[in-house]
């Protein structure tokens, strides 16, 4: 059962942080914008005291401020000790938030790197397959098969 009088503060207060364009905070989700659904997902997620958090295409559909402020919320998280996995096609997102890149090709990971060590275009070339890393044992992608 929800307890509408105790939670109306907390929503009322998640759709000020989050910027989230409602008639009511009583409104259903269903009757919002796409990018308003995006960010009462991101904000309902990013308020659960979870060691990790996993992330898939966290500011598809939102504006740029809105893009930004999610980006400010991972980080943040990321600083508090919370394990992020990122999943995103965008690459410069992957790049602006990533400690650590793993790239997949047909289900297998390619390649793992730093986002320092890498440029955007060869990345391209271990997402399409044409390059990936050799494990120690000679065989590619190997040490990251389970």
């Amino acid at each position: 059962m929800i307890d509408y009088r105790k939670s109306t503060p907390r929503v009322q207060g998640l759709i000020a942080r989050f910027s989230i364009k409602v008639n009511s905070p009583f409104q259903l989700a269903r009757h919002l914008s796409g990018g308003n659904q995006q960010k009462v997902v991101v904000a309902r997620e990013f308020n659960l005291d979870n060691p990790v958090l996993v992330v898939s295409q966290p500011s598809r559909g939102v504006d740029i401020a809105s893009t930004r402020f999610i980006h400010e919320q991972l980080m943040a998280l990321r600083n508090a000790g919370k394990g992020i996995l990122l999943i995103s096609t965008d690459l410069d997102e992957v790049f602006a938030l990533s400690d650590r890149i793993l790239v997949l090709f047909e289900g297998r990971i390619t390649g793992e790197f730093t986002p320092h060590d890498i440029t955007r275009e060869e990345i391209g070339l271990y997402m399409t397959g044409a390059k990936h890393q050799v494990a120690d044992d000679g065989k590619a992608g190997g040490c990251y098969n389970s």
